[in-house]
């Protein structure tokens, strides 16, 4: 997953911690304890997916008391089944002069469309979640140093205008790619709790991509697919 080495050679640029990246293309699904515990003697800080940091404590190869800091990138997540919210059902099983400290970031923290009446709860229900406060900055001129001040433009177009033959060809190629994994999941029955969020997250993830390819094409499509999966959130450990 690229943001994971893109958020680990943040932190390596800068600080002097000794930094370990991990997802799941490096196999890390089948390393054993001694694996594990290898690669915490040899780094300090640890950036994964929150689903490989919950199998590490589903498996007992760590444990919280061990951990200083936890950082949960778009933390709005935290709900329902989510890895975010399972890693923090672990702080039921810990010692609250061990739990390590946690840092939950977000552009909004709110997930979905709710009415106005239920912002208030939505954001105590992930204060709970979290174990903390949810704060904001409220000073505005500190806010524009570290926002972009995009120029906005309104485009009106004709989508049969920015068809060519190529775009035409490629979006082809992506829908036999997309169409064949959502009939897969169609067919899918999931019974493991475990497995139901990334199985709709996955097919939600699926379908937004077709849904932005037949509307505006492969390009957009890239973007859309881009955003999703920054969206999915990464989690950072402090030893």
């Amino acid at each position: 997953m690229p943001l994971v080495f893109q958020q680990a050679k943040v932190i390596e640029d800068e600080t002097d911690l000794k930094v370990g990246k991990y997802v799941g293309d490096m196999g890390v699904d089948f390393w054993d304890k001694s694996q594990w515990q290898k690669e915490f003697k040899e780094n300090q800080v640890f950036v994964m997916t929150a689903q490989i940091f919950l199998d590490i404590l589903h498996h007992g190869f760590l444990g919280l008391s061990k951990t200083n800091l936890i950082v949960f990138d778009e933390c709005h997540h935290a709900k329902k089944e989510h890895p975010f919210k399972r890693i923090m059902n672990f702080f039921d099983l810990c010692s609250p002069e061990d739990y390590p400290k946690v840092l939950g970031l977000t552009a909004s923290v709110v997930n979905c469309k709710v009415k106005p009446n239920r912002i208030e709860l939505e954001i105590k229900q992930l204060e709970a979640t979290l174990r903390g406060t949810c704060e904001t900055a409220s000073d505005a001129d500190e806010i524009e140093k570290f926002g972009a001040k995009p120029l906005e433009e309104i485009v009106v177009y004709n989508r049969q205008m920015i068809i060519v033959e190529e775009d035409e060809s490629l979006s082809e190629i992506l829908k036999g790619s997309l169409l064949p994994a959502l009939e897969f999941l169609g067919d899918c029955r999931v019974s493991n709790d475990r497995l139901k969020s990334v199985y709709k997250g996955t097919k939600s993830v699926l379908r937004e991509c077709l849904d932005t390819l037949n509307e505006i094409g492969p390009w957009s499509a890239n973007q859309v697919a881009g955003y999703l999966l920054r969206d999915l959130g990464l989690c950072f450990l402090y030893l």
